[in-house]
C-alpha cells in the first residue's frame, strides 16, 4: 500500500510522523482533518487504479516491517525497504569518517558534549515558560493560529541553544577553532544517531542520513576551500588560519536537511498543534508544543550552533539578552492579548440534562474537553441560576456521559435541579408503615409500566413528512391498560408504521399475577405491520 501511495498526485507522508502517533503521546485524531476532499479523492483513485492495474496481489506479503517512506514537499513520494535503508546508512557513516583522512581537525569531546546538551537541556527554558502559563490560568495561548507555538517558544529555544555554546566556548582559543570543532562535532553527533537508529530498527533514521550526508559534504568541501585559500596565502606570504569554517560552508551543511525539514515543520505544526490542543484538559499539551518547537528548532538549524562561535562570546552574550528581552515581551503580549479559542478554533463543552425516571431526580452536567479553566467564564452564571455545582471526576462515576457520547474520561459539574418537594405523603398509613409498600397496595399490577416509542410524524395530516421521521415517546404508568390514539402521516401504501413495545416482564415484576395481562398482548397483534 506505501508503493501504491507513491503514484497519489499529492502524497503527504513521512514515516517519522507515524511513529509519533505509535506511541501513543498524541491522539490520531481532532476536528481538524489533514487533506481537503478534493485531493483525498484524487489519492484514493490513484491508488485504486494502481492496485488494480499495476500490482500482483498474489505477490503481495502479508506485511512489510521497517518500510521507510516520505515525500517531499508534496511532489513525489519516496520509499524503500528495510534492507536497502541499512545498506544506503551504512555507506552514509562510513562516508562520515572521509573529512577526517583528509586533514579536517577531529572535534573536541567538549564539543561533542555541548552539542548533546544543546538538544536536551534547552528545553528547560520552553518547559519553565509552558508552567508559567498554565500556573498563571493561562495554558494553550498558541492554540488558536498553527505557527503560535513558534513564536511564544521559539526565542528562548535558540536562547538556551546559544547559552549551551556560551558556557563552552575557550576565550583562549581562536574562534575558528572552537567554530570548526563544533562543526565536525555536529557530523560525529548526527553519524552517532543514525547508527543508533539503524540498530532500534527506526524507519526515521532516514532524516538523521540527511544531516550526516550534508556533513561530511560540507567538511570537506571546506577542506578543499580552505586549502586553496591557504597555498594563495602562501604566495603572498601572508599568515594563514587553516582551523577555520568558510562561509559558503555554511550554504551546503544545511542545503538538503534545512529545506526539507523546514517543509516537514509546516506539514507538522499544521497537524500536530491542532492535535496536541484537543488532548483534554488533564494533557499537559503546553509541554508538548514546547517539546515540539525545541525538536523542530534544533533540526532545522543545528549549524546556528557552530556559527555562534564565530562572533566569540561577548557577540553570543548579547544575541542571548535580545532574545530574552524579546521573549518577555512575547509572554506578556500572550498573556494579555492572546485566547486560544475563536470562532475557528471553539472550546468543545458537553452539556446534559439527565432525570432518573425512577427517583424523579433531576440534573444538569457541565463538562469540557480541552485546556483552561470553565468554572468564572461556564460554571458561575449557571450557579446564580440553578443552584451551587458539584465537582465530580470520572473515576465517581463512569456513566455519566456515555449514555449519550462515548466518552468516560471527562470531569463534570453537577448541579441538583430536582423540584423542590412542597407536600409529603398524606396518607397516614404509608407514611407511617415499617413494611414494605407493596404489602399495603392491594393490587400491585399497577406497579408495572409499559413503553410504547413509535417512529413517526403525528397530528400533521395537511403536511409533507419531513425526510428524516422524528422519534416520539409516550409512557403509561400506574394502571393496568392505557390508550394511545395516534394519526400517522403515510408516504403511501408501502409505508408501515415501526412500533417498540418495551414493558417490564410480569413474572419478574408481578409475582401475583397469573394471566398475562391485555397489553402485553398487544405487541403481537402489531407484528404484522412492522417492519
Amino acid at each position: 500500500m506505501i508503493d501504491a501511495y507513491g503514484k497519489a498526485p499529492y502524497p503527504h507522508g513521512i514515516v517519522l510522523a507515524n511513529g509519533l502517533f505509535e506511541t501513543g503521546i498524541i491522539l490520531g485524531y481532532s476536528d481538524f482533518r489533514i487533506f481537503r476532499e478534493q485531493h483525498t479523492g484524487e489519492n484514493v483513485l490513484a491508488i485504486v487504479n494502481h492496485v488494480a492495474n499495476e500490482t500482483d496481489l498474489r505477490a503481495i506479503p502479508e506485511m512489510a516491517n521497517n518500510v521507510v517512506y516520505f515525500d517531499v514537499a508534496g511532489l513525489f513520494f519516496v520509499a524503500y525497504s528495510a534492507s536497502t535503508v541499512i545498506k544506503i546508512h551504512i555507506v552514509v557513516g562510513i562516508l562520515a569518517f572521509v573529512p577526517f583522512s583528509i586533514g579536517v581537525s577531529p572535534p573536541s569531546f567538549t564539543s561533542v558534549f555541548s552539542i548533546l546538551v544543546s538538544f536536551t537541556a534547552v528545553l528547560v527554558g520552553p518547559f519553565a515558560l509552558a508552567s508559567l502559563f498554565v500556573l498563571l490560568g493561562k495554558p494553550m495561548q498558541w492554540f488558536s493560529h498553527e505557527w503560535y507555538p513558534i513564536l511564544i517558544f521559539g526565542p528562548t529555544v535558540i536562547a538556551g541553544m546559544l547559552s549551551v555554546q556560551y558556557s563552552v566556548n575557550d576565550p583562549k582559543a581562536s574562534t575558528g577553532a572552537s567554530e570548526l570543532s563544533v562543526f565536525s562535532g555536529l557530523l560525529i553527533f548526527f553519524t552517532v544517531l543514525l547508527g543508533l537508529a539503524i540498530y532500534a530498527g527506526l524507519g526515521s533514521s532516514y532524516s538523521l542520513a540527511m544531516f550526516s550526508f550534508s556533513f561530511t559534504a560540507a567538511l570537506a568541501f571546506n577542506r578543499i576551500r580552505v586549502g586553496t585559500r591557504k597555498r594563495i596565502n602562501e604566495q603572498v606570504e601572508q599568515a594563514v588560519v587553516v582551523n577555520a569554517v568558510d562561509f559558503s560552508t555554511y550554504l551546503i551543511a544545511p542545503a538538503i536537511p534545512t529545506t526539507y525539514f523546514a517543509s516537514i515543520t509546516y506539514i507538522l505544526i499544521d497537524v500536530l498543534v491542532p492535535l496536541t490542543g484537543r488532548m483534554g484538559p488533564s494533557a499537559t499539551v503546553d509541554h508538548l508544543a514546547a517539546g515540539l518547537v525545541e525538536l523542530l528548532s534544533f533540526l532545522i538549524c543545528p549549524p546556528l550552533l557552530a556559527f555562534a562561535h564565530r562572533f566569540g562570546r561577548p557577540i553570543i552574550l548579547k544575541l542571548i539578552t535580545i532574545l530574552l528581552l524579546a521573549q518577555v515581551l512575547i509572554t506578556l503580549f500572550s498573556l494579555v492579548a492572546l485566547t486560544p479559542y475563536d470562532h475557528m478554533h471553539p472550546k468543545r463543552m458537553f452539556i446534559q440534562h439527565l432525570c432518573d425516571a425512577t427517583s424523579g431526580e433531576t440534573a444538569v452536567y457541565l463538562a469540557h474537553t480541552d485546556q483552561g479553566a470553565i468554572y468564572n467564564s461556564f460554571i458561575a452564571p449557571v450557579e446564580q441560576l440553578l443552584g451551587t455545582a458539584v465537582y465530580k471526576t470520572s473515576k465517581e462515576d463512569k456513566d455519566d456521559w456515555n449514555s449519550v457520547f462515548s466518552i468516560e474520561f471527562i470531569d463534570s459539574y453537577v448541579i441538583d435541579t430536582t423540584p423542590f418537594i412542597r407536600s409529603q405523603t398524606t396518607n397516614k398509613t404509608i407514611a407511617e408503615s415499617t413494611v414494605p409498600l407493596t404489602d399495603l397496595i392491594k393490587n400491585p399490577s399497577r406497579l408495572t409500566a409499559e413503553n410504547i416509542s413509535y417512529d413517526s410524524l403525528t397530528g400533521l395530516r395537511k403536511m409533507t413528512p419531513l425526510l428524516l421521521p422524528g422519534p416520539y415517546l409516550d409512557r403509561g404508568y400506574g394502571t393496568d391498560g392505557w390508550r394511545l390514539d395516534l394519526e400517522y402521516a403515510a408516504e403511501g401504501l408501502e409505508d408501515k408504521l415501526r412500533i417498540e413495545m418495551i414493558s417490564m416482564e410480569t413474572e419478574g415484576f408481578n409475582w401475583r399475577v397469573k394471566e398475562e395481562r391485555e397489553s402485553f398482548r398487544v405487541p403481537e397483534r402489531l407484528v404484522p405491520c412492522a417492519r
